[in-house]
C-alpha cells in the first residue's frame, strides 16, 4: 500500500495551537488532532499563545475565552495583528455568547466551540477553520498560482481517487479485524455479518444468511430488541445504544452492548449494528455490586458495634454515679408520702409522678448496665418451641392479652439449639409485649418456628428461625432504620425506654445469630430471630 498523502483541506500536516488553563482539555485536543496527523502546540494562557504564534507556523488557533494573564479575546486581537490569515476558534460555555458575537462579528474569529465538547463537532469546526485558512492564503497567492490551477485540480482528482480506493481497503480491514460484531439487517434477514459475529455466535456465514436475526437474541430479550429495531427502521430515533443477551448456536446466552443505527443496503432502508461482548464486564459489575453490598452491610454492623461499645463505656462511667441520687429521690418520695399522709390530693399526685419518673430513670440505667456489662451466656440445649410456648404462657392471662389471638406454626419434629434460655426468653417477652402495644386491645400475633439454611454472620449454615408477626399499626419508613438504635422509641406516652429492641438484638448477636425487622405502615410488623442450629439438631 502506498504511503498516505496529505488530503487537500484535511488535517495531516496542519499546525494547531490550543490555549487553555485546564491541562485535561489540552490533552483532549492533542489526542484528537495528533491522531488526525496534526502538529499540536499547547499554551496555558493567552500571552503564551501569542508568543507561540510568533515562533511557530500556525494554521488554526483554539483559544479558551477565560484564561489567566491574558484571556482568549485579547489574545485573538494580538494574533490577528500578527497574522490575519490564522483562523481563530473560541472555546466557551453558553454564558459567554455575547462575547462570542463580538469576537466573530468584529474581531475576526472563525467560529466557536461550546462546552461540554462533542468530538464530532470539534473536528468539523476545526476542519472548517482550516478551509478558511487555506482560502485566505490562496487569496494572497492567486496571481502567481493561476497558471498551475488546471494541473493542480487534475492532481487533486487523481489523489482523491487513490485515497478513496485506499479508504475502501482500510474500512474492509477494520470490519474484518474488528473485535466487535457488525451486522446489517433488513427485517429478520441478515445481509452482512463480519468474522467476529461468526466467532462469537458459532454460526457459519451460510447459516447466518438462512436464519432469522431473532434466533441470535435470547428469548427473554427478543421483544425488547425487536421493538427498538422497529423504532430505528421507522426513523423514530436515529440511533440507540442498548444492552441485552444474545444466544450462541449451542444455546448459551451472553451479554452484549449494541449501537444500532439506520442505514441503506442496496438502496433500501436497513439497520446497522455494532455489538460488543460485555460478558466479562457484566460479571465484574455483578461481583462488584455483591462486594459493595457486603461492604455496606459490614460497615453498618461496624458502625453499630462502635456505637454500642461507646455507649457501654459511657454507661459504665455514669450509671453508679446516678443510681445513688435516684435511690435517695425514690426513698425521699416514699418518706414524704408517709409524712404527708393527710396532705391534699395534688401533693400526693406530685409525689407519685416524681417517684414514677425516678423509677423510669432507674429502668433506663439498668438497660445501660446491660450494655456496659453484658451477662455471660449460660448455654444449654433447649427446644425453641418449648421456649416459645413457655414464654406465651407467662402472658396469656395478663389483661392486655385477653383479646389478642395467638396463632402458632411449629415444626412437626422437635428441634434443639444451644442457647441461654433466660436471655432468649427476655428477647421473646420483649417482642410479644411490643406486638401487643402496637395492636392495642385486639389483633393477632403469629409465632412461627422452623429450620432452614440461612445467611448467618458466620456464613450460610443451618439455622433455627423464630418469627413474631403482629397485625398492628406498623412502623413508618423513616423510622424503620432506627428501630435497633438505643433510646429510639415511638412509645414515649407509654413510657418506653427505647432499649428493648437494642438489648434484644445484642443478646441474639451474642448467640452468633442475627435479628431482622420488616414492617409496613398499617400492615403490621415481622421480627425474625435467626440462631445457629447444629446439624442433627432435629430429632
Amino acid at each position: 500500500m502506498t504511503p498516505e498523502k496529505s488530503k487537500p483541506n484535511g488535517f495531516k500536516g496542519k499546525n494547531l495551537l490550543v490555549a487553555d488553563d485546564d491541562q485535561t482539555i489540552l490533552n483532549l485536543f492533542r489526542m484528537i488532532f495528533e491522531r488526525e496527523g496534526c502538529r499540536v502546540v499547547m499554551a496555558t494562557n493567552g500571552q503564551a499563545a501569542v508568543e507561540e504564534i510568533k515562533h511557530n507556523p500556525i494554521d488554526v488557533a483554539i483559544l479558551d475565552i477565560r484564561m489567566p494573564v491574558m484571556g482568549g479575546l485579547e489574545a485573538l486581537k494580538e494574533i490577528k495583528k500578527y497574522d490575519p490569515t490564522i483562523s481563530v476558534l473560541i472555546v466557551t460555555g453558553y454564558a459567554d455568547m455575547e462575547d462570542l458575537r463580538e469576537a466573530i462579528q468584529t474581531q475576526g474569529a472563525v467560529d466557536y466551540i461550546l462546552k461540554p465538547f462533542n468530538v464530532a463537532d470539534i473536528t468539523h469546526t476545526v476542519r472548517t477553520a482550516l478551509l478558511k485558512r487555506e482560502a485566505s492564503l490562496q487569496r494572497l497567492s492567486v496571481g502567481r498560482a493561476l497558471q498551475e490551477k488546471i494541473h493542480e485540480r487534475e492532481r487533486e482528482f487523481a489523489e482523491r481517487t487513490l485515497q478513496l480506493r485506499e479508504s475502501q481497503i482500510k474500512y474492509r480491514q477494520i470490519i474484518e479485524n474488528s473485535n466487535d460484531m457488525i451486522l446489517v439487517l433488513q427485517g429478520e434477514r441478515i445481509h452482512f455479518a463480519n468474522p467476529k459475529t461468526m466467532e462469537l455466535t458459532g454460526y457459519s456465514e451460510a447459516e447466518l444468511s438462512q436464519i432469522p436475526s431473532s434466533e441470535l437474541i435470547d428469548p427473554g430479550d427478543r421483544a425488547m430488541v425487536e421493538g427498538m429495531d422497529a423504532g430505528i427502521s421507522a426513523g423514530k430515533v436515529p440511533s440507540l445504544t442498548s444492552s441485552f443477551r444474545m444466544r450462541r448456536k449451542n444455546g448459551e446466552s451472553f451479554w452484549v452492548e449494541a449501537n444500532t443505527i439506520r442505514t441503506q443496503w442496496e438502496e433500501r432502508p436497513a439497520i446497522l449494528k455494532f455489538i460488543r461482548d460485555i460478558s466479562a464486564r457484566k460479571k465484574a459489575e455483578e461481583e462488584l455490586q455483591r462486594a459493595y453490598e457486603e461492604l455496606k452491610e459490614m460497615q453498618g454492623k461496624l458502625i453499630q458495634s462502635e456505637k454500642m461499645a461507646a455507649l457501654g463505656r459511657f454507661s459504665a462511667g455514669i450509671t453508679h454515679e446516678i443510681k445513688n441520687p435516684l435511690s435517695i429521690i425514690i426513698g425521699g418520695t416514699d418518706f414524704l408520702s408517709r409524712k404527708l399522709r393527710d396532705a391534699d390530693e395534688d401533693t400526693h399526685k406530685a409525689l407519685k409522678k416524681i417517684k414514677e419518673a425516678a423509677l423510669r430513670a432507674d429502668s433506663i440505667l439498668m438497660g445501660l448496665l446491660k450494655f456496659s456489662r453484658p451477662s455471660k451466656l449460660t448455654v444449654e440445649p433447649i427446644d425453641p418451641v418449648d421456649l416459645v410456648q413457655e414464654t406465651l404462657s407467662l402472658l396469656q392471662y395478663r389483661a392486655p392479652f385477653q383479646n389478642i389471638r395467638i396463632v402458632t406454626d411449629f415444626p412437626a419434629e422437635p428441634m434443639q439449639i444451644r442457647a441461654d434460655k433466660a436471655q432468649l426468653q427476655q428477647v421473646l417477652l420483649n417482642l410479644f409485649l411490643n406486638a401487643q402495644e402496637a395492636m392495642g386491645e385486639e389483633g393477632q400475633i403469629t409465632v412461627r418456628v422452623y429450620g432452614e439454611r440461612k445467611s448467618l454472620p458466620h456464613g450460610g449454615k443451618p439455622a433455627c428461625i423464630i418469627e413474631v408477626i403482629d397485625s398492628g399499626m406498623g412502623i413508618s419508613p423513616e423510622n424503620l432504620p432506627k428501630v435497633f438504635e438505643p433510646f429510639f422509641t415511638t412509645k414515649r406516652d407509654m413510657k418506653g425506654t427505647g432499649l428493648g429492641l437494642s438489648i434484644s438484638k445484642m443478646i441474639v448477636d451474642h448467640h452468633g445469630g442475627s435479628m431482622t425487622l420488616q414492617s409496613e405502615t398499617g400492615k403490621g410488623t415481622k421480627v425474625q430471630i435467626i440462631l445457629p442450629w447444629e446439624e442433627g439438631g432435629m430429632a
